[in-house]
């Protein structure tokens, strides 16, 4: 294969990287150039990283095959091979003992992207580990493979609703299925409009009239939250950066697609694909009901507000526990990853190395350092504001929208900026461990170093005890990366979240010096002395990193007046300041229970917020500690008005009947 061929030649130019010192990057693609490229090439440029193109090629030639005999015939050294296959030919691939190149796809990373592998994993994991923890992924299924399973999967979706209120207003509410051409790859642009089914005979017509003869994917369809009567989906860009340490990260922007059309009352099969299916979709500044909550619509140049934490906002002020919905998506994401860590470093121990010129000497490089992945996640939510995890998309489009009101330009080109320095393929990204690692001085390490949590202190790593040699060079890496992370978070490893029993291998000690490293910024540490005083990772260290509006104090921006955000990279709308969010105005219960004890006058708010969290007002038994008696008398004045009212009302109600029957 042409393709397999070309990598191969790429692994061997790997090795080259030491014949001698350069001061730029290059990088190399694997596919002709085409607008799936543009933005990923106009970043690559803004870094400094040059395209490899054979000195002798002439410009006429652009087959494929011209370019790589070409390339095969050079010995120059490429840094980043970037490739829109969304399956490369790995298993034959023949890669130096001292490969160094990076190259932008997971041997193995098809059981994420392809829709039947991930799904049976998914399935075992829920018989192994609980299904409890595994419980977001919807069922799937193969037809004509799994056409016998096809009648009991509808009779069970109907005796899991027999009791269910919602059908009083849908019949067929939880019995859906999704019926789409089976993708050919777990590309972005692979994935084709589905048809909604409610029983075997619909499923049949479905497949006769537009699949027949094909195979086809049936899974199982998520009664939607709506916006505004819009049905909408999430995606979120996750990068796996190593595998040991494992590094997992997710951009702060994350794609919002609305459907085109209202959501029918009744979904029934003939009903119009565009309200459920996300192929052209509203951008959620066009969305009226969503764009008084922009402050900057986003633009080629600046990302504007974040269209997640709008959404995010609307469905907070509609009573969704919004932080319980993130808690859950990001859970999703590192659950799937962690439990196949093992399983993806199983397919890279399976490459084919070799001895290349010159590499007699030479330490075998760890491969688990050369491969990185750009996935996104998408997420529909449930009418129960329940996330599930419908697609993992490998190579996700980074090509620009644009509609009416904005583009998400900026957005795409951060999430490749940042991704890029992340990876750290520029010679600018990759300071030099053996100057960082030296000789350590006895009384530093005497009087700083003795606390063993101080790990985010390199300057003890060194110190006796510590971190051998190399376990130091894999966490300098490490630390590294994260100091250049951009606008992505670091998701895992986690500081505040255990996800070791969601892995199919053991921790490594790289793993687990990492998790200190990160661990040594949260809370629990900052009561120490000599210890940084955030309570989360540190955002920045220059005012650079707080996009140069605002000062970095103890790791963390402090913005300008007319700034705000993380990294002071929103303009401050002062119009809205004095808006109070709906939701946190006060209740009438929370009132009521105000009144009741006092607490309003008295500020002794202990005792009502016990009493809201227990669901029930206070006891009546005695005035609250500080109180008076005035107040409680006013509380029970309030109170017995009210009661007073229903009861009148109730009256009134039963006369109008009794009314009515002697008529």
């Amino acid at each position: 294969m042409l393709v397999a061929r070309l990598l191969t030649a790429i692994a061997a130019l790997g090795a080259a990287s030491a014949a001698g010192a350069r001061t730029t990057a290059r990088y190399s693609l694997t596919d002709e150039p085409r607008s799936e490229h543009e933005l990923l090439t106009k970043q690559l440029e803004a870094l400094g990283i040059e395209r490899f193109v054979p000195a002798n090629q002439n410009p006429g030639e652009q087959d494929a095959l011209h370019r790589w005999q070409q390339l095969l015939s050079t010995d120059r050294s490429v840094d980043l091979v970037w490739s829109l296959d969304a399956y490369p030919p790995f298993e034959k691939l023949r890669f130096s003992k001292a490969f160094r190149t990076k190259v932008n796809h997971l041997p193995g990373a098809s059981r994420l992207t392809t829709g039947d592998q991930f799904y049976q994993h998914m399935s075992e994991l829920q018989h192994t580990k609980e299904k409890f923890f595994f419980d977001f992924v919807p069922s799937y299924h193969v037809l004509p493979r799994d056409a016998g399973k096809m009648p009991q999967l509808f009779a069970d979706a109907l005796k899991k609703v027999e009791f269910e209120m919602k059908r009083e207003r849908d019949w067929f509410i939880y019995q859906r299925f999704l019926v789409r051409a089976l993708p050919n790859s777990g590309n972005d642009d692979a994935l084709t409009p589905a048809t909604a089914v409610v029983s075997q005979q619909e499923l049949d017509d479905t497949i006769n009239a537009q699949f027949k003869g094909k195979d086809v994917e049936v899974t199982q369809y998520i009664e939607p939250y709506l916006l505004d009567g819009h049905k909408f989906q999430v995606g979120f860009y996750v990068a796996i950066l190593s595998l040991d340490p494992l590094r997992i990260y997710v951009y702060n922007h994350a794609q919002i697609k609305i459907a085109k059309t209202p959501y029918p009352t009744k979904l029934e099969v003939g009903s119009d694909a565009s309200a459920y299916n996300f192929k052209e979709y509203t951008a959620p500044w066009d969305f009226p009901e969503l764009q008084k909550l922009f402050r900057e619509y986003p633009s080629a140049k600046r990302t504007g507000s974040n269209a997640w934490s709008i959404v995010k906002r609307y469905m907070s002020l509609k009573g969704t526990d919004t932080r319980r919905l993130q808690r859950e998506i990001d859970d999703a994401i590192v659950k799937t990853i962690t439990s196949n860590r093992g399983y993806l470093q199983s397919q890279i121990g399976k490459l084919e190395r070799f001895q290349a010129e010159g590499e007699a000497s030479a330490e075998p490089t760890n491969l688990d350092e050369s491969f990185f992945e750009l996935l996104r996640f998408d997420f529909e939510v449930e009418d129960t504001a329940k996330p599930w995890l419908v697609k993992v998309h490998s190579n996700p489009s980074i090509s620009a929208h644009t509609s009416v009101f904005g583009t998400d330009e900026a957005i795409k080109k951060g999430v490749l900026f940042d991704l890029l320095n992340l990876v750290g393929v520029h010679p600018q990204a990759k300071p030099t461990f053996d100057a960082f690692f030296g000789s350590t001085n006895d009384k530093f390490c005497a009087d700083k170093c003795a606390d063993k949590s101080r790990v985010w202190d390199t300057a003890c790593w060194a110190c006796p005890g510590w971190f051998p040699k190399h376990m130091a060079r894999r966490l300098y890496d490490a630390s590294s990366e994260y100091a250049r992370r951009g606008a992505f978070k670091l998701l895992y490893p986690s500081q505040s979240t255990d996800y070791s029993q969601f892995f199919d291998n053991a921790l490594t000690e790289y793993d687990q010096a990492f998790n200190r490293y990160i661990k040594s910024f949260s809370a629990s540490y900052a009561e120490k002395q000599d210890s940084p005083v955030s309570d989360k990772a540190l955002v920045c260290v220059y005012r650079e990193h707080c996009s140069g509006h605002g000062d970095c104090i103890n790791g963390k921006c402090s913005c300008d007046d007319d700034y705000e955000g993380a990294t002071c990279y929103i303009p401050r709308d002062r119009t809205s300041d004095k808006a109070a969010p709906e939701a946190t105005r006060e209740s009438w219960r929370e009132r009521m229970g105000n009144l009741w004890n006092g607490a309003a006058k008295n500020g002794d708010g202990a005792m009502a917020a016990a009493a809201q969290h227990e669901g029930q007002f206070p006891r009546v038994d005695a005035p609250p500690e500080g109180g008076s008696l005035a107040s409680l008398v006013g509380g029970l004045v309030v109170v017995g008005g009210v009661l007073g009212l229903a009861y009148r009302m109730n009256v009134l109600q039963f006369r109008s009947v009794d009314s009515l029957k002697a008529n």
